[in-house]
């Protein structure tokens, strides 16, 4: 086997730890840095109209399936304007990228826009095509936009986009949000919708509805904006406009809950996640397909449309298990007092983000309900469950704190109890 050799430069791009990571702000990348030469992603130094090639940085989107991509400026010797490029990248032996095959993508003053959802002529599809997406990708996940100075790259998405450059030690661009209790995606929605007129003076009503947030307890007439900025719809949840849907929800769990014949509070909680669970299955692909006739402005959608497909994500399902525990609690004693909620949180390791719906009973027990996970019980239980991609349901750290406490002390219990065992046998 013949040993493959790099230059200094080459090994130092090889894809590892980013300079930052972006998520949901912007960085500039500057005119005048160089993270590469040319040369070393197997580009020309000039091009045959005798402009010169710079790369300025690289950007990384995928944490399952990694694509990359080089930003490019040319400019002629002679002082005319200068010109941005994005081109694809493909990791080669020893993790080393170089770049696709021409053409690049021309950058302009107007946003370019990836995703899963963008392909085609000037989009995604151009720098790397014919690739599959993970759902790591959001819709809109980022835009690139040149400008005089360089080229600024825009996160939008739920995971962030990775990116390589030369930063300046005086850099004040670079990334620190990594919120694990609060998706940070969800926080900028509102902010998003208001800078779009979507929003009234007040921010807790759009498109003429109370917005539903982690606290909502009931979500009949409500939307949910929190996916919308990253490219997700705004989901309505509203039986009356679309009932049929609903009604058929509804009467399946009226069946699962009558066949457990005497049941308790925790047999309801497990009867909704069993209806929910049985009325929608995860798909990615079907969610990312917006229904025929939907305003692309707007983006709402009837959670009614998933509930009747049958299929959906972590979103549609948690909030199916709130409008059916909300709707329960009306007439089922055993929910008096309790409130059903839907968190979105995020991950710190990854970034990743996800929703569920939680049950709080009257007496302050708190129930998971997961359909996306295939998980349902206690929040007690949820930490010691050790299946599948565990999850987090803690509302903040001073519940984790709580949690972690009680297993320390009956963990102390445990051992006082052997040990007065083991002096008794002496």
């Amino acid at each position: 086997m013949i040993e493959q050799k790099l230059t200094p430069q080459q090994a130092e791009i090889t894809p590892g730890n980013p300079d930052t990571l972006l998520h949901h702000n912007q960085l500039l990348i500057s005119a005048e840095q160089e993270w590469c030469k040319p040369e070393d992603l197997k580009l020309p130094g000039s091009l045959p109209t005798g402009e010169q090639l710079r790369v300025l940085g690289m950007f990384t989107i995928d944490e399952d399936n990694p694509k990359y991509a080089a930003i490019i400026k040319t400019e002629h010797p002679y002082g005319s304007d200068s010109r941005y490029y994005v081109c694809g990248l493909k990791q080669g032996r020893r993790g080393t990228l170089t770049a696709n095959t021409e053409p690049f993508l021309p950058l302009t003053n107007k946003s370019t826009p990836f995703g899963r959802t963008f392909t085609g002529q000037g989009s995604s599809e151009e720098i790397w095509p014919g690739e599959s997406y993970s759902d790591t990708v959001s819709r809109s996940h980022m835009e690139l936009t040149a400008t005089h100075q360089g080229v600024i790259i825009k996160d939008m998405s739920t995971n962030g986009t990775a990116v390589s450059y030369r930063p300046s030690t005086e850099d004040h661009n670079r990334a620190t949000e990594d919120i694990a209790y609060e998706a940070v995606h969800t926080m900028r929605a509102e902010e998003h919708a208001k800078i779009m007129g979507m929003l009234d003076v007040e921010g807790r009503n759009a498109f003429g509805r109370e917005i539903i947030s982690r606290h909502t307890t009931d979500p009949e007439g409500k939307v949910d904006i929190r996916s919308w900025q990253s490219g997700g719809e705004a989901i309505v949840v509203d039986s009356l406009k679309d009932p049929e849907a609903y009604q058929e929800m509804y009467e399946k769990f009226q069946e699962i809950l009558g066949a457990k014949g005497a049941y308790t509070e925790k047999d309801v909680v497990e009867a909704i996640y069993d209806t929910v669970s049985s009325t929608m299955q995860y798909d990615l692909a079907f969610v990312d397909t917006p229904p025929d006739g939907m305003d692309q402005t707007h983006r709402k959608v009837n959670l009614s449309y998933y509930l009747g497909s049958g299929r959906g994500v972590c979103r549609h399902m948690a909030l199916a298990c709130q409008w059916l525990g909300s709707e329960a609690a009306k007439s089922n004693p055993l929910l008096k007092g309790g409130s059903f909620t839907t968190p979105v949180n995020q991950r710190k390791s990854d970034n990743a983000a996800h929703e569920w719906a939680r049950y709080t009973s009257a007496d302050g027990k708190v129930y998971i309900l997961d359909p996306a996970q295939k998980f349902v019980g206690t929040l007690e239980e949820s930490v010691k469950n050790t299946s599948g991609d565990k999850w987090e349901y803690f509302s903040d750290e001073a519940e984790k704190l709580r949690y972690m406490q009680k297993d320390i002390g009956k963990s102390t219990l445990k051992l006082h109890g052997i040990a007065r065992k083991l002096s008794r046998g002496r």
